[in-house]
């Protein structure tokens, strides 16, 4: 085989072909995963195309760059003939020519020099690209539609044997001296769209957002009530008892109690209004011991599709995205609250009751964006009316109610 035609099979492979001895400096490219890698690998001192000359190396080859760009389209798209039927043009998804992926990725890339611009256009070979998988939906797409999918059923279809397709009570369980045992062995089969929640559960934990929140940090508390009524104390502001705990909420049925709060007092004021009543007395609250809580207010950012080492969590951060506005979406009081909420009411009790922290450790509670207040951040703690207490020589306690921080808010203020 001949030089040039190994030379172009090589080309066809990466996708791209040689324009000449060119160099590319940082200054050039404003992606930061490209511009890092630049400035680590400098072999040159100039730039083919900012025409900086220095005394030190502050360029690349073309071709290693052009690598990179390419090796990150080509986890989002494809050439058409690889997965497209054609009968007088490509069948059934939306192709894109060059100059389209220059446009999707223009802002990523950060490149405003026309000339680098040209070049990498130029030095494309395939022409007409699609989306990997053009028949599919993205997968945030697709375990976003899987969660309205959930949604739906567990609102309206299935409510509490949701998970287990096939319950067979003989098989799974027997007795033994009127004790029911689980028996060992026995894998019942979930339900497909029940697995939207070991997707949320995996990529919580590869998105890392599991916070440490340290002692002595600060909850704030509101109880709505009459204008003659007062309210000083832990028990009266805190997570309210067993029995009183006879509405649902957004991420608790009736029936079990949990502190809800936020982060700030103007949160936990507008958050209250719903409730209609003419006062609202506040409170701060100080974690006596620390937390551990996931936090849906801090999302990282969504990485560059240039980055080999964090683009696979470019989808599960779109999902989450959409997730959390779901999650955090305004439910009007009207009577249907108690469905509407089911959904973020599973959730909270899956992360509650089955997902485990490193180490084996539970979660003690959620962060949320408030659906009153923009940029409010709420947060539910998984503690009952007897983990709060106003007096700090009591034992076993989790968080503490300071007096001099309660105040009584009239509603229309």
């Amino acid at each position: 085989m001949g030089y040039w035609k190994q030379k172009q099979i090589e080309e066809f492979d990466r996708g791209f072909k040689y324009l000449g001895e060119k160099f590319v400096c940082d200054d050039c490219i404003g992606n930061d995963y490209i511009k890092n890698y630049i400035k680590e690998y400098a072999s040159h001192k100039f730039c083919s195309y900012c025409d900086r000359n220095e005394d030190i190396n502050i360029s690349v080859h073309l071709e290693e760059v052009l690598e990179i760009i390419m090796d990150g389209i080509k986890a989002e798209y494809d050439d058409p003939r690889n997965c497209m039927g054609f009968e007088g043009g490509w069948q059934g998804a939306k192709t894109y020519d060059t100059f389209d992926l220059m446009d999707i990725y223009g802002y990523e890339l950060g490149i405003e020099d026309d000339k680098l611009r040209e070049d990498i256009i130029d030095s494309m070979i395939d022409d007409e690209w699609c989306e990997i998988s053009p028949y599919s939906q993205r997968e945030n797409e697709m375990y976003f539609s899987n969660w309205a999918e959930f949604c739906e059923i567990v609102k309206h279809k299935m409510r509490y044997m949701f998970l287990i397709k096939q319950l067979n009570r003989r098989e799974i369980f027997k007795t033994s001296n009127e004790t029911l045992i689980i028996q060992k062995k026995v894998n019942p089969t979930i339900n497909d769209f029940s697995e939207i929640l070991f997707y949320i559960e995996d990529n919580i934990k590869e998105i890392d957002i599991i916070k440490e929140i340290e002692e002595g940090s600060i909850f704030y508390r509101g109880r709505t009530h009459g204008a003659d009524e007062r309210y000083y104390n832990a028990s009266d502001i805190g997570t309210p008892p067993i029995g009183a705990a006879i509405y649902s909420n957004r991420m608790s049925p009736a029936g079990i109690p949990m502190f809800y709060g936020g982060m700030d007092i103007d949160t936990v004021y507008e958050e209250m209004k719903k409730d209609n009543k003419p006062c609202v007395t506040i409170g701060n609250f100080i974690s006596i011991v620390p937390f551990t809580i996931i936090d849906f207010t801090k999302l990282p950012p969504i990485p560059t599709v240039f980055n080999p080492d964090t683009r696979h969590l470019r989808q599960p951060l779109m999902f989450f995205e959409d997730f959390i506005k779901d999650l955090s979406k305004p439910v009007t009081k009207d009577g249907r609250e108690h469905i509407e909420y089911i959904p973020t009411q599973i959730i909270t009790e899956y992360i509650r009751h089955i997902f485990k922290h490193y180490d084996d450790n539970n979660i003690d509670g959620i962060f949320y964006p408030s659906a009153c207040k923009v940029g409010g951040i709420c947060c539910v703690l998984f503690l009952e009316n007897k983990d709060c207490t106003d007096n700090k020589s009591e034992k076993n306690k989790k968080l503490l109610l300071t007096h001099t921080s309660v105040r009584k808010y009239q509603m229309n203020e």
